[in-house]
């Protein structure tokens, strides 16, 4: 290997504990980890023809490994390089490390996976296995070896070498390259730029999908683009509809969306074994988030004349078996997603607003930002964007979830965290039954 090569190999494989899987189960449960296809009827969408064909999905993630059996067949561009540089040297969007690349690489496979195991086990399967899908790297992690932090002279800053906000930078690119839905599994503060591409995908009718945070010791307010103005913001499920936990209290948080399948889920790579060979079963947003976006991207395949407020009016209305009044709850916000309903009711009934956007409070972009937007001309490309939610930039945040202390690189303004549940999985919280998505 050359000398370049083991110096990025060294660097990605740092990464092994914060991508770590949730919970870790035998090989004879792995067969559970499937369970989110059938409960939601996503067969009875892919036999009408709905299988994301003619959509075009983007991923913002950590590294890909784009040798997983289940992505084998599937139509992905990898935006080379990552947004991280070191020394002007560009960190690749792309690994082979189990422990490096298996954040990234399964949330993909939940809306890109064809099923397809290793070893005679199942595959990851993906809601909408026939989109086209775009894949930026936004994050590295550089954990030291899980006693502490240690950023090893690494900084991840742009090609010039200065700060940046990486997710706000590959939205920018998602959206030019023509992304009709974003899938965000990340999360952090706000930097230069956030506001502005939240509003410029809403003036673009691009919808974006992110995740709330994991546990209730993580502050929502600090958990971006999730918390964001117009974001459909995911909490997870299992597969008996009960919202995942922290220390037994279930997560809950003032701006759930909808919440969808995440607990229990099967995944590949980033376990002790340090092999993309041996399925475990995983819990978090992080999970929750593709699926969630697959959903919508089959509604809007099968309406495409609706637009995409009245795709997120539906998301809302349709939850379970439907919730025309809008019934609300900070841990299932508007209920559980239903693909069946959704796609049983044609979202074009629906007005042509957002209804995402809330107008009461100081959620950032604000409800007047978003109606001034409209009413401006569109920027040029070469307008520089306005400060937004900046926050100090900084070179590593620690994160404590389950014991296992974590340290995550800073990608410029934004701090951005894995949204992922590093711990074992917790027994179901004592919430009330809710309506299965798929009934």
């Amino acid at each position: 290997m050359s000398r370049p090569g083991r110096r990025w190999a060294a660097v990605l494989a740092a990464a092994a504990l914060v991508a770590l899987p949730a919970s870790a189960a035998a090989a004879a449960s792995v067969d559970d980890g499937l369970w989110y296809i059938d409960a939601f009827k996503v067969p009875a969408a892919w036999d009408a023809g709905l299988t994301g064909e003619g959509l075009t999905i983007a991923v913002i993630d950590t590294p890909l490994y784009t040798g997983l059996p289940a992505l084998a067949d599937a139509d992905i561009t990898v935006r080379e390089p990552s947004f991280c540089y070191v020394d002007g040297e560009a960190v690749p969007a792309t690994s082979s490390d189990a422990l490096t690349a298996s954040h990234g690489t399964n949330v993909l496979a939940l809306l890109a996976g064809n099923g397809v195991g290793a070893g005679g086990n199942p595959g990851v399967t993906g809601i909408a296995p026939d989109a086209k899908y775009l894949f930026y790297t936004a994050a590295i992690d550089v954990p030291e070896d899980g006693s502490g932090f240690d950023n090893s002279g690494i900084e991840c800053l742009d090609e010039n070498g200065d700060k940046q906000a990486s997710i706000v930078r590959a939205m920018e690119e998602a959206i030019d390259d023509g992304a009709d839905i974003i899938s965000i599994s990340l999360g952090g503060s706000g930097g230069t730029g956030a506001d502005d591409v939240i509003l410029r995908a809403q003036r673009e009718g691009v919808i974006i999908v992110s995740g709330v945070p994991n546990t209730l010791v993580e502050d929502f307010e600090e958990i971006w683009p999730g918390r964001a103005n117009s974001v459909v913001a995911v909490n997870a499920i299992g597969a008996d509809a009960t919202v995942q936990t922290t220390d037994g209290v279930t997560n809950s948080f003032s701006r759930v969306t909808v919440a969808g399948p995440g607990l229990g889920m099967l995944w590949y790579g980033g376990d002790a074994t340090d092999d993309w060979d041996v399925p475990v079963l995983a819990d978090g947003t992080s999970l929750a988030t593709p699926v969630t976006a697959g959903f919508i991207g089959l509604v809007k395949q099968k309406y495409p004349d609706a637009t995409s407020n009245q795709i997120l009016q539906s998301l809302i209305h349709n939850t379970g078996t439907g919730n025309p009044d809008l019934n609300y709850d900070d841990a299932y916000g508007y209920g559980i997603v239903s693909l069946t309903t959704m796609l049983a009711t044609d979202p074009s009934s629906y007005p042509d607003e957002n209804p995402l956007i809330d107008a009461s409070g100081d959620r950032m972009p604000l409800a007047v930002d978003f109606a001034d937007d409209a009413e401006q001309p569109q920027p040029s490309a070469s307008d520089a964007p306005t400060a937004g939610e900046d926050t100090p930039a900084a070179d590593i945040t620690p994160l404590v979830i389950g014991g296992v202390v974590i340290g995550l690189v800073v990608l410029a303004a934004l701090i951005i965290t894995i949204v992922v549940l590093a711990r074992r999985k917790t027994t179901s919280p004592t919430s009330a039954s809710r309506n299965s998505g798929g009934e």
